[in-house]
């Protein structure tokens, strides 16, 4: 990381431009830390007859590599995600699962290779399957992430514009068919990581320190895969890095507000699922300018939701409460 530069970049007034730099076959690797702390409660007709807590904690390192947009004319890149590993640990105060996808390292305690875990007490088992998740074999799930070195299937694509736009993903988003039970994707959603990661500004956009920029852009929260709603982001630029006339990194603190409060609902199997969204709290980007990707992203949130059987007094109240951080691990680029 360069030095400071924010007060003399405050005192020549300097506008920090926000834009994708990123060029065709560079590739970025990150790191993403997701955990989920979910609490519901079961009411028929007004009483709690029941209540359950859940964490769930993932770790995922991946790539997202950068190509030149096969369409004549287009100006955006297109993008891949790839996933390099993951690893999980599931408790609900009862029983425990973990699990590692990926290539084996480690040694000796600290030995990790692909398999599935169960947790009860001071006892480790491995197992087959996590309940869930019927016919997701860690082994085909490992597999499948081995072979999107070598192609495109199972990979989530997707393109990306100068103002860091997502758009026009592609990726198999059906878990129940049998033949897509298994593709890494199933597991943790890859555009989920994408959104709660990469930010997107106005054309031409520019800041400076101390001042703030809003901008809407999709975030994904929803009932089904893949659904997302739109945020309203304030971000305030708060240091900058590198020369004080054109910086090479700018940290921003943000929040961020459902543009509607109004619930996502969708029926599922029978029942009624909804949730609302909400805020975005005590986030901060760090941005590379001299590639126009973020480095660093931190922020907290929350929804709330019901789920509820039409013509019935059942129903179920759930509140998840999310944290999210993802670090940009070295920026390489293809060898010439």
């Amino acid at each position: 990381m360069a030095e400071e530069s924010t007060a003399k970049a405050k005192e020549l007034g300097t506008a920090v431009k926000l834009k994708l730099r990123a060029m065709t076959d560079d590739r970025f690797e990150y790191d993403f830390y997701l955990n989920t702390s979910r609490h519901s409660q079961a009411v028929d007709g007004g009483d709690v007859i029941g209540s359950s807590a859940r964490t769930d904690n993932w770790i995922a390192q991946a790539q997202v590599l950068l190509k030149e947009d096969e369409i004549a004319g287009s100006k955006d890149l297109r993008a891949s995600f790839v996933f390099d590993s993951l690893q999980f640990e599931f408790n609900d105060g009862q029983q425990g699962f973990a699990g590692f996808i990926g290539q084996g390292r480690g040694q000796g305690k600290d030995k990790q290779e692909t398999g599935f875990v169960s947790r009860r007490g001071a006892e480790r088992n491995s197992v087959v399957n996590i309940p869930g998740w019927p016919g997701v074999a860690a082994s085909e799930v490992n597999r499948l992430r081995g072979t999107q070195a070598i192609s495109p299937a199972g990979n989530m694509s997707f393109n990306v514009a100068e103002t860091g736009r997502v758009y026009a993903e592609t990726y198999f988003a059906d878990f129940d068919g049998p033949d897509q039970r298994c593709y890494p994707a199933r597991l943790i959603d890859p555009l989920q990581l994408v959104l709660y990661m990469w930010p997107e500004f106005a054309a031409d956009a520019s800041v400076k320190v101390g001042d703030t920029i809003i901008a809407r852009r999709r975030f994904p929260v929803g009932v089904l895969t893949g659904e997302t709603v739109m945020y309203e982001f304030s971000y305030k630029l708060e240091k900058t890095y590198g020369k004080a006339e054109e910086p090479t990194a700018a940290l921003f603190s943000f929040t961020a507000k459902p543009v509607s409060a109004n619930a996502v609902t969708q029926r599922l199997r029978g029942l009624d699922t909804s949730v609302t969204p909400g805020e975005i709290k005590g986030g901060t980007l760090l941005l590379d300018q001299v590639k126009g990707v973020p480095v660093n992203v931190n922020f907290k949130f929350g929804v709330t939701g019901k789920v509820s059987e039409p013509g019935s007094a059942n129903n179920m109240d759930f509140a998840a409460d999310v944290e999210f951080s993802s670090s940009l691990r070295k920026p390489q680029e293809a060898k010439k």
